[in-house]
């Protein structure tokens, strides 16, 4: 009897990455997220080998849950105080911002755009069922089968290009 392997989130290497990576966020922007407060979110880590496509929002405990994903319209490194100036867009005042970034020069930017939400939030426990799933203490880039497989559970259209399509 052949077993089979089971469906890992994160990726594993560049042949197994999607085009989507999960970020997490504290309990406290589950409702400016709910309520689509922010159309860009500022991070001291983005990734620096590939160029995401989607950003799927896990917040932390006590929700526990991937709750939503949009569509990343770019990212890049900022700096600090050009992240200030556009403190608006990320549902926070400029003193806020300046407490996250420090004394960094710079801060990694994600451009979003609209917020997609799911028929349900995806629980930790139900993704443990169906995959191997960790919260990333700071993001992770999610497998195809991953992606796949979170799109499934959310009712999210399929975003995953098929062979030969200019995607």
């Amino acid at each position: 009897m052949q077993t089979l392997e089971p469906i890992v989130a994160k990726a594993s290497g560049a042949e197994d990455q999607s085009d989507g990576i999960v970020v997490s966020f504290g309990a406290e922007w589950h409702q400016p997220l709910r309520d689509q407060r922010f159309k860009a979110v500022i991070r001291k880590r983005v990734p620096k080998t590939m160029k995401p496509a989607w950003l799927y929002f896990h917040v932390n405990a006590p929700v526990s849950a991937i709750c939503a994903r949009a569509r990343v319209l770019g990212v890049r490194e900022m700096k600090a105080e050009d992240a200030r100036r556009r403190a608006a867009d990320l549902a926070l005042s400029a003193a806020e911002v300046a407490a996250y970034v420090g004394a960094d020069a710079t801060i990694g930017w994600y451009e979003l755009g609209p917020v997609l939400f799911p028929r349900k939030e995806i629980g930790i426990s139900e993704m443990s069922s169906r995959m191997v799933y960790f919260p990333p203490q700071s993001f992770f880039i999610l497998s195809r089968a991953g992606k796949a497989m979170l799109d499934e559970m959310a009712g999210f259209e399929s975003t995953t290009a098929k062979k030969g399509s200019k995607r």
